[in-house]
């Protein structure tokens, strides 16, 4: 496989996953040179939201779990929401 293919490929693999990923909060603004790469994802977000409420209540979080879990449940809310 040529350069230039595998370059396309990536390029393509990346605007498939930014349709079901898009960013959090994207920037409409010319003032930056490529918009989609500011920020985080929505799935970013997702799970950052997901974290902060299972360690409401917990002494001594399991930071390895507790992550797994919150992108498991980003992962659920981007496929209710149709993404």
């Amino acid at each position: 496989m040529s350069r230039t293919t595998i370059e396309q490929a990536e390029r393509q693999a990346a605007e498939r996953k930014r349709a079901h990923n898009p960013p959090a909060f994207p920037v409409t603004s010319d003032n930056f040179a490529n918009p989609q790469s500011i920020g985080m994802t929505l799935r970013d977000y997702f799970a950052a939201k997901a974290m902060q409420g299972m360690m409401v209540d917990v002494e001594q979080p399991r930071c390895d779990y507790i992550s797994k879990v919150a992108y498991e449940m980003a992962d659920d809310m981007l496929k209710a929401r149709g993404a």
